[in-house]
């Protein structure tokens, strides 16, 4: 079993090794980089069997029970399963760190990637998320003046010192203020259908025609709204572009991420 899970650890990041630098040479949205993810979530599913019917039958082995690699392999799985599968097993990691079976660092980063695939602020500020040019955004995190009180709790290194590992050359404050507290963020990406290349300076509008954002040089975008607002619609506009209509309706739910198209008039 140990050998079957050590395997399993080396392919997860077969693809994985080779991410960086595919999307630097061709482009997020290049043929090869969307190739390469395709392989990529072909044999995270594969190893998803092999490591749910390990879990399944024996529970979360330790380092001990098998090698670090082996143990490690456990993790990297189910962070990199679809959510219905992360949410199965997240209480069977949370209790192997209590057994010592498993790291707090990886279940905080757990923690967060199914946070933020259910719309949910992060908590330790793990999750980063690539526009289409390549550049770094940090996915929205709770109470983000303590983000590194509670990730210095769990192991993991401060905010700044977790980007410099990504060398985009990022300066990052802790801020002072928690500006998503009791707000709707909705954020994403907008491109054009003629070509289907980012487009920037779409002028995002609120209620009573307020300007509430713009997309950037990347097509990115990030709306910050009072939960208070309630229900309430968005306005995409581009001149020479129809303008696209989103409507806010679930106020449960914390971040939506939206990919936008706008046509040509």
């Amino acid at each position: 079993m140990t050998l079957v899970l050590e395997n399993v650890a080396v392919n997860d990041q077969k693809y994985r090794a080779v991410w960086d630098s595919t999307m630097q040479k061709y482009g997020i949205n290049s043929p090869e980089f969307i190739g390469l993810l395709k392989k990529m979530n072909f044999q995270d599913s594969l190893n998803m069997i092999v490591v749910g019917n390990i879990l399944d039958k024996y529970g979360w082995l330790s380092k001990e029970q098998t090698s670090q690699d082996a143990n490690d392999a456990l993790f990297l799985v189910i962070q990199h399963a679809t959510l219905p599968s992360q949410l199965k097993y997240l209480s069977l990691m949370k209790q192997a760190v209590a057994e010592k079976k498993a790291k707090a660092t990886d279940y905080a980063l757990l923690v967060d990637r199914t946070n933020m695939f259910q719309g949910k602020l992060q908590v330790y500020g793990s999750q980063i998320n690539y526009d289409s040019k390549g550049k770094l955004h940090i996915f929205p995190t709770l109470d983000e003046p303590n983000v590194d009180k509670r990730r210095k709790s769990v192991g993991l290194p401060s905010m700044q010192e977790y980007l410099n590992l990504f060398n985009q050359n990022i300066s990052y404050a802790v801020p002072k203020t928690d500006k998503y507290k009791n707000k709707i963020v909705v954020q994403g990406s907008i491109i054009d259908k003629n070509n289907n290349q980012p487009l920037p300076d779409v002028r995002i509008y609120s209620a009573n025609n307020k300007l509430s954002g713009m997309s950037d040089s990347s097509g990115f975008f990030q709306i910050i709204i009072e939960k208070k607002d309630g229900v309430l619609p968005l306005y995409f506009k581009k001149n020479k572009f129809e303008p696209l209509k989103y409507k806010i309706e679930d106020l449960e739910k914390q971040v939506t991420d939206l990919q936008l198209i706008l046509a040509e008039q």
